[in-house]
């Protein structure tokens, strides 16, 4: 079993050293597992994600990956998203802890937001 894997591993790297070769980086990063996101890129996700959650009545999952999101990135998309899902969250779940949290660092940064 152990061979199995070791075989298979030489052969995503040879498979990432021959794309690095024909001069495409990004698709060798991929086979690698390294995805090239910025961070405004993976708030957005973590915000989509967070939506989806929070639809699904998943408000823990919610405002965890909202924390995440907001921890990353702090330009002006990111705090409309989150806007979105805070207001989502406060409405149908104000008394849970995870939302309470996300909803005053969703403050916090919305108001440091405006004073710069």
């Amino acid at each position: 079993m152990a061979l199995l894997r070791s075989g298979l591993l030489s052969e995503v790297v040879v498979m990432a050293f021959d794309t690095l070769r024909s001069s495409k980086m990004r698709s060798a990063l991929t086979v690698l597992g390294v995805s090239r996101w910025s961070p405004a890129r993976a708030a957005r996700a973590h915000l989509y994600l967070a939506m989806a959650m929070a639809n699904r009545n998943e408000p823990q999952q919610a405002a965890d990956h909202g924390l995440q999101a907001i921890a990353s990135s702090r330009d002006f998309g990111t705090l409309r998203r989150a806007k979105a899902l805070d207001t989502t969250l406060t409405a149908g779940y104000a008394a849970e802890p995870d939302v309470q949290e996300f909803h005053e660092r969703y403050r916090q940064l919305a108001r440091q937001a405006v004073t710069n």
